[in-house]
């Protein structure tokens, strides 16, 4: 028997995005804004109305095209609510907290041996309390090739 109730299965609030940080001292620090993310919920955020906001692109494929290379970086998955306003290619929040995070990007010129790797994204991990996925080196640089990377 098939449901005739309209969007059955999506709950009021539950928007996942996508969206890249710097790497600032083991720290998440925002990419076009002076905003250091804290553990939790993030916001209110301030003018709402016109542009600001918590951003969050729809797809990974699109995050993974911000990268910033010769750059620390982090990927990784935000919930938003509250007020929320749809764009072409993302969103922007009142409030948003970071959902999991992806292994670190390093550029691909990083020498640094794969175990301080690990260390930065269980300090990660452990700064923010969310969940991690290690991607295998081979998984990444596949991805970056993907998008011209």
């Amino acid at each position: 028997m098939t449901s005739t109730i309209p969007y059955e299965g999506i709950r009021p609030g539950e928007i996942i995005g996508y969206r890249v940080w710097r790497l600032e001292r083991n720290k998440l620090r925002a990419v076009t804004a002076d905003y250091m993310w804290k553990r939790g919920a993030n916001g209110p955020a301030t003018d709402i109305a016109t542009t600001g906001g918590f951003y969050a692109l729809k797809e990974l494929s699109d995050a993974m095209r911000m990268l910033m290379l010769g750059s620390p970086c982090a990927i990784g998955k935000i919930a938003m609510w509250g007020e929320v306003i749809e764009h072409e290619q993302g969103y922007r929040a009142e409030y948003a907290t970071i959902v999991e995070l992806m292994d670190i990007c390093l550029d691909e010129n990083d020498r640094k041996p794969r175990a301080n790797r690990d260390r930065m994204t269980e300090a990660m991990w452990e700064r923010y309390l969310v969940a991690w996925k290690k991607e295998t080196d081979a998984t990444m640089m596949k991805l970056r090739r993907s998008y011209g990377l």
